[in-house]
């Protein structure tokens, strides 16, 4: 049992390092004039892109976002590989992220307990400070109070009406 647990917790490791790595990536990807998952106009996009605003069939299902491209076409380069058995060459950007993360992670693990307090102070609060930063920011957006009045302003009435659930779990939940 004692062996699995080590196991089970080295796995987890390994797959929260690599979302983190993706992470990286994508803040590295981000330090351009346009974002890369914005538009279908790059060179890794398929036919099958679809902008947003070009989107008038939205039940076609084999319509791809900009970002859902860019993550699949651009990231993990899903359409040179033949299947899970062929996972292709590592990619030196994602492979580089991943080291950071390491070295990132190795640090802060260094000196064991005396230095994770001092840890826990950045991770802890960090997400705080992002989140309040997102709230300023997505508050000044233009029409940022008729999202909130509309937010807040809730007609329980309407939760009774077994069309508005059937409507949002079908995906074709458009607002009044």
């Amino acid at each position: 049992v004692g062996f699995t647990v080590i196991l089970i917790s080295l796995y987890v490791g390994f797959y929260y390092n690599v979302i983190i790595s993706w992470a990286l990536f994508y803040l590295f990807s981000s330090f351009t004039n346009e974002l890369p998952w914005v538009h279908c106009n790059n060179t890794w996009n398929s036919p099958n892109c679809s902008d947003w605003a070009d989107n008038s069939s939205i039940g076609d299902i084999y319509k791809a976002t900009p970002a859902q491209e860019y993550f699949d076409r651009a990231v993990l380069h899903i359409q040179d590989s033949n299947g899970i058995d062929d996972l292709g060459r590592p990619r030196w950007q994602l492979t580089s992220c991943l080291a950071v993360v390491i070295i990132l992670l190795y640090f802060s693990l260094w000196k064991g307990v005396k230095t994770s307090g001092k840890v826990v102070w950045i991770t802890a609060t960090m997400p705080y400070v992002v989140l309040t930063v997102l709230l300023l920011r997505g508050v000044t957006l233009p029409g940022a109070i008729d999202g909130i009045k509309a937010y807040l302003s809730v007609d329980f009435l309407r939760l009774c009406d077994a069309k508005v659930s059937s409507d949002r779990s079908a995906g074709g939940y458009k607002g009044d």
